[in-house]
C-alpha cells in the first residue's frame, strides 16, 4: 500500500493548504485578478488615451459588482474538493486545523480498493466526511456544488488519462 505519511509530503501539504486557505480568506482582497487599484489606474489610462472623460458610473457599477463577487470569507465557509486516495486523513486533519468545517470537505476516489481503505481509515475519526466513490466530473454533472478549492493531486499523468488527440 502506498503511504502519503512522509516528511516531504507533509511539508508540501502544509504549504499548499495554508497558502490556498489564506489566499481565499485573509488575503482575499489582495488576490483578486482585477483588483480595484489596477482597474482605477486602467480607467484613468483609458481616459488619457481617449482624451475624453469616461462615464464614471460604469466604473462604480463594476466596483460594486466586484465587491459582491469577492466578499470576504472565513475558513469555515470554504468548500473544498480533493482526491483522497487511501489516506485522506492527512489532508482532512490539516484542513480542520485551518478552520475548514468537515461538512464543507468533499473527498473523491474512483478506485474501489482505495475508496474502501479510505472509508475504513476514517470511519471512527471523521464520520462526517463525505467520500464519493467515483469521478469528480460525474459528481459535478449531478450536483450544483460550487467549490472554492479543487485540489487535484494526481498520481499519474493527465496526458495518459486524457491523450492530447482526444482533446483536439
Amino acid at each position: 500500500m502506498t503511504t502519503y505519511k512522509q516528511p516531504e509530503k507533509d511539508k508540501s501539504r502544509i504549504l499548499l493548504w495554508n497558502h490556498a486557505v489564506e489566499s481565499l480568506t485573509s488575503l482575499r482582497d489582495s488576490n483578486r485578478i482585477l483588483n480595484t487599484t489596477y482597474m482605477e489606474h486602467l480607467w484613468l489610462y483609458c481616459q488619457q488615451q481617449l482624451n475624453e472623460k469616461l462615464d464614471i458610473e460604469a466604473f462604480i457599477q463594476w466596483k460594486q459588482y466586484a465587491d459582491i463577487c469577492y466578499q470576504t470569507k472565513k475558513p469555515e465557509e470554504l468548500k473544498i474538493a480533493f482526491f483522497c486516495g487511501n489516506e485522506p486523513e492527512n489532508d482532512v486533519k490539516h484542513l480542520l486545523g485551518l478552520g475548514v468545517r468537515i461538512e464543507n470537505i468533499y473527498a473523491f476516489e474512483c478506485d474501489s480498493s482505495l475508496f474502501n481503505q479510505a472509508v475504513k481509515s476514517l470511519h471512527n475519526t471523521y464520520p462526517l466526511l463525505k467520500i464519493y466513490k467515483g469521478k469528480i466530473e460525474d459528481f459535478a454533472e449531478l450536483q450544483n456544488t460550487k467549490f472554492d478549492i479543487v485540489y487535484l493531486d494526481f498520481t499519474g499523468s493527465l496526458f495518459k488519462e486524457y491523450p492530447l488527440a482526444e482533446l483536439i
